[in-house]
Order: C-alpha cells, then sequence, then structure tokens
C-alpha cells in the first residue's frame, strides 16, 4: 500500500511530462503548417496555402495563437484569391468579346422595332438562314438574342397553325437531340401573317444551343442529312429534312448562342466577385 501512494506522484509527473510534450509536438506541427503556408504564398500557390491554413483548425483546436495567424493569413489569400479570380475573368471576357465578334461578321442584327423582330426579340441571324417560305412547305431558321438565347422559328404556308411544343432533330443513325422550350408563359408564341404565312418561334434552354449546336457540326461533318421534328403532347405535328445548305448556319448560330450564354455568365459572375472585393476592409 505504501509503494502505491508513492506511485502517485512519480505517475502525475510522467502525465504533466506527456502532456507537455503532446503539446510541444503540436505547436512544432502548426508552425510547420504555417512555414508550409507561408513557403506556398511567396510562390503564388494560394490553393496549397488554404489547404494548409483550413487544416490547422481542425488539427490543432487548442493552438489559439497559430488558429489567430492562420485565420488572418487565411483571410489574405482570400482577398488574393478574388483579384485573380478578377483578372481571369476580364482575360475570359476579353476572348469571349473576340470570338463572338469574329463570328457574328456572318450575321445581321435584326433592328428592334421590325416585323420579326416584334415577335422574336432583337437576335442575331446568320446570312446563310432562308428567308420565310413563299410556297407551302416548313423552313427552320434558328436565331439567338444578344443576351444568348437560342431560338427557332418554323415558318411554313398552309391553312391552320402550327403549334409545337418540343423541337426534335433525328440523324440517320438514330442519333436525336430533343430540346423543349423554357416555359409555357412567353417561352414560344405563334404569328399569323396575310396569305397563309404562319410562324412559331421556341424560346429554348441555354443546354439546347450547345446540344443542338453539336449535333448538326455532328451532322454537317458526315454530311448527314437530319429530320426535324415538331411534337405536342408527345405527338410529332410537322416532320421535314434540314436542307443541308443550312446545316453549317445553324450550327453557328448555336456556336454564338453558346458563346454569348458563357459571357453572359462570366459578366454576372466577375460583377458578383467584383462587389465582394468592394468590402474588403
Amino acid at each position: 500500500m505504501r509503494n502505491r501512494w508513492y506511485a502517485i506522484p512519480l505517475l502525475g509527473g510522467l502525465l504533466l511530462l506527456c502532456l507537455g510534450v503532446s503539446c510541444s509536438v503540436e505547436k512544432n506541427s502548426a508552425e510547420n503548417y504555417l512555414a508550409e503556408a507561408k513557403e506556398s504564398i511567396g510562390a503564388g500557390d494560394l490553393e496549397r496555402a488554404a489547404a494548409y491554413l483550413d487544416s490547422i483548425a481542425l488539427l490543432f483546436p487548442t493552438d489559439l495563437e497559430a488558429r489567430r495567424e492562420a485565420q488572418l493569413l487565411r483571410d489574405s489569400v482570400r482577398w488574393q484569391e478574388r483579384e485573380l479570380l478578377r483578372t481571369t475573368l476580364q482575360t475570359k471576357y476579353k476572348e469571349l468579346t473576340q470570338a463572338i465578334a469574329q463570328l457574328t461578321s456572318d450575321f445581321t442584327l435584326t433592328p428592334e422595332g421590325s416585323t420579326e423582330a416584334l415577335e422574336t426579340g432583337r437576335h442575331y441571324r446568320h446570312r446563310a438562314m432562308p428567308t420565310p417560305p413563299t410556297a407551302p412547305g416548313l423552313t427552320l431558321i434558328t436565331s439567338t438574342s444578344p443576351e444568348g438565347w437560342f431560338e427557332v422559328t418554323h415558318y411554313y404556308i398552309g391553312t391552320k397553325r402550327l403549334y409545337g411544343s418540343a423541337l426534335t432533330l433525328i440523324l440517320s443513325d438514330g442519333t436525336r437531340s430533343s430540346a423543349t422550350p423554357l416555359s409555357e408563359d412567353g417561352a414560344h408564341y405563334a404569328h399569323f401573317a396575310s396569305g397563309g404565312l404562319h410562324h412559331e418561334t421556341l424560346q429554348l434552354p441555354p443546354h439546347a444551343a450547345k446540344e443542338i449546336g453539336a449535333l448538326l457540326y455532328r451532322a454537317d461533318s458526315l454530311q448527314i442529312t437530319p429530320q426535324v421534328e415538331l411534337l405536342q403532347n408527345g405527338m410529332v405535328v410537322a416532320s421535314y429534312p434540314l436542307p443541308k445548305g443550312t446545316q453549317e448556319a445553324h450550327f453557328k448560330t448555336a456556336r454564338l448562342a453558346h458563346l454569348l450564354q458563357e459571357r453572359e455568365a462570366i459578366r454576372t459572375r466577375g460583377e458578383r466577385n467584383q462587389a465582394l472585393l468592394k468590402q474588403r476592409p
């Protein structure tokens, strides 16, 4: 029994020694993480620095001094990341603007106030696109607004209006692309003109431009003539081949719509990032 009482102070001393060693190891490890983060910042590797700094609070919860220093460095890294993002977005925006300018040299911009613009809005249309038909049949014209909305317009001569709720392009190898309007309200509309000329415009969601453009590009490359189908409530209400002479114009229009959408997304992201930068103390 007596020996046990003598052992208690010894055990306590060993415990305190272990805790001291543990704290020392923890502090040295936290300092190593801080050193690695600072080295990464100096090298411009902000992603690696952020990973080290974010780990300190999780791995060394008792080292308050290291955590405070890590937080200050993390705030600095965050602002540097936003400054870098601003530069990156500005560069990307300029590249997209140049690509759009080069592509639109083959396009005409329908001015607001024209008869067609009243129905489809102000938009770009490739110069190789056909004009509205003057004989019975169906004609597909694609266009895009300056904001990037991708639109398809069906012109035809007939005795009744043609209402479609979806567009499908089908290749001879079975590949198909389907797109539906963004919503029922304002996404599609029809117009009846004298002489039996009808047209309907479908305003398609952003992903449709990329999807349809890729399919049309493939069709043009493989010398395949796509079949165009208009569907209403799942039923085909019109079907006709897409003329070979307009395939390239269609996929270039889809490409332009995609570029315009991408540039608009970059602009919105840049404005949001700029607002955050203005909050810097």
